[in-house]
C-alpha cells in the first residue's frame, strides 16, 4: 500500500491533524497527533520545489510537501522515545526545502529516502535511514 503524509493546515474541523491518503484505494482521513504517534516506513520526503519556492516567496500556504510511505503505523504517543531522534523540518513559508536538524539545517533532503520516521505531535523524526550498499569496483588486472 502507498501512502502520502503531511500535516493539514487548512482551516476546519482537521486544522492541525495529519492527512494520511491511501494512494491505492483513494481514501483520505485524518489522525489528531495528540492522540497518536505514526510510524512510517520506506519512506520519501516530497517537495515540489517550484510550488514551494512560490509558497516562500509569498508566504501563502498551499500544498508543497509530504512524506510518501509504503508502510503506515498508528501508534499510542510516546510509543518511540524520541530522545536521541534527529528532527526534519518542512515549512516553505521560512525554507522552500526539506531539513534535519542535525545538519545545523543546511542540507537540502527533498526526495531522500528514509528507512523509517516518527512524529511526535506535529513534528517528524528520522528513526532510521535508508542505507545504501556498494560493491567496489574490480580492478582491472
Amino acid at each position: 500500500m502507498a501512502y502520502e503524509v503531511r500535516f493539514h493546515l487548512q482551516r476546519g474541523k482537521n486544522y492541525r491533524y495529519w492527512q494520511v491518503k491511501e494512494k491505492d484505494k483513494g481514501k483520505v482521513w485524518y489522525v489528531n497527533p495528540e492522540n497518536v504517534q505514526l510510524f512510517m516506513s520506506d519512506c520519501t520526503l516530497v517537495n515540489k520545489l517550484n510550488k514551494a519556492k512560490k509558497v516562500h516567496v509569498s508566504g501563502k500556504k498551499d500544498v508543497s510537501g509530504w512524506i510518501s510511505c509504503k508502510h503506515l503505523e498508528l501508534h499510542p504517543p510516546e510509543t518511540y522515545p524520541m530522545s536521541y531522534l534527529e528532527q526534519l523540518f518542512y515549512n516553505p513559508i521560512k525554507d522552500p526545502h526539506w531539513r534535519r536538524a542535525g545538519d545545523d539545517m543546511e542540507m537540502v533532503w527533498d526526495e531522500h529516502s528514509c528507512g523509517s520516521l516518527v512524529t511526535r505531535n506535529n513534528q517528524v523524526y528520522l528513526l532510521e535511514e535508508m542505507c545504501c550498499l556498494w560493491e567496489p569496483e574490480e580492478q582491472a588486472v
